[in-house]
């Protein structure tokens, strides 16, 4: 990779109609944030997800250069570039991660020899947000990955409070459900997330959320940033902002500090160098890989601490 005089860092992410663009909601997309204050100093672009393609060799996408945050029209220069040309390509499409990421992020894998890209995209086909704590058991809740219905119903009888059941491809807290041992709803709900028994899902003992509520940490580079945490709605058990969650800004506990740090240097050897682990009740739930949500309301140096990452690869090339 080049380096030029004034850094080309393109951000590949949704569509804008699709986002949240009041810095002001608990729910503003971030990405938008990091956009507006980096293009201060570099020359930033707004890369259209869907307009990925590659011809003959060559990827390229839509670019766009941002006039105005707020305004969603704002966005000029459209033009098609050769995304070898960025200095930093920063991958920032929301999940789910279904067969459109997938197709997104193997055709960007074809030019990791060419520009660096966070997160590295044949790491993101490798990892799931939902399954990646099963690679730290030690500091996981008890956790089932399977699609057999069998034994889902197995481990539910085994967690006396209750369990959580995820799909491994959402976002925002939707296809999740709660069971109680011996609830009348629990065949529907278990074929209904598995798909009839064919699709692989996460179970995991039930944790206190009420009590502890659900903590997001944020890790850019192995370095433990800070984070939020995250309320649920009475009545509710997600500790999702989509879904009401009241959010306030929260610090890693000396605990959390140390699994962050293991986690984050895990990742980061392997190309994952923006981490969001979400912790409820002192343990792991689920370690977001695919675009973390980085809110300077909540982090005020994140912005700094990004931009401060972005020229040390490119000091590195």
């Amino acid at each position: 990779m080049k380096t030029t005089q004034k850094l080309k860092i393109g951000f590949i992410a949704n569509a804008i109609e699709h986002m949240e663009l009041n810095p002001e909601s608990p729910s503003f997309d971030s990405t938008w944030q990091l956009i507006e204050f980096g293009k201060k100093k570099y020359d930033v672009r707004y890369i259209l997800d869907t307009s990925i393609q590659s011809e003959s060799g060559k990827t390229t996408g839509l670019s766009y250069e941002i006039a105005h945050l707020k305004a969603k029209e704002k966005i000029i220069n459209e033009k098609r570039e050769d995304l070898s040309s960025f200095d930093i390509l920063i991958i920032r499409r929301d999940p789910p991660f279904n067969q459109a990421y997938l197709a997104m992020v193997q055709i960007l894998s074809t030019i990791e020899d060419k520009v660096t890209i966070i997160n590295r995209p044949s790491a993101l086909t490798k990892y799931n947000e939902k399954i990646n704590v099963i690679l730290f058991p030690e500091y996981a809740p008890k956790s089932l990955v399977t699609c057999s219905v069998s034994e889902i119903k197995h481990f539910i009888h085994g967690q006396k409070n209750g369990v959580v059941l995820k799909g491994l491809d959402n976002k925002g807290g939707s296809n999740i459900f709660m069971l109680k041992p011996n609830d009348v709803n629990t065949n529907e709900i278990i074929h209904q997330i598995t798909n009839e028994g064919t699709s692989y899902i996460m179970c995991q003992e039930l944790l206190n959320i009420e009590k502890t509520g659900d903590k997001r940490i944020t890790i850019i580079n192995g370095k433990v940033m800070g984070g939020f945490l995250r309320r649920p709605t009475k009545g509710d058990f997600r500790g999702n902002i989509g879904k009401g969650a009241a959010v306030v800004p929260a610090q890693a506990t000396a605990k959390e500090e140390v699994m962050a740090k293991k986690i984050g240097e895990f990742f980061l050897n392997e190309g994952i160098s923006i981490v969001g682990i979400d912790v409820i009740d002192g343990k792991v739930t689920e370690i977001n890989i695919t675009s973390p949500l980085m809110p300077k309301r909540f982090i005020p140096k994140i912005e700094t601490a990004f931009y401060e990452y972005i020229e040390q690869l490119c000091q590195r090339s």
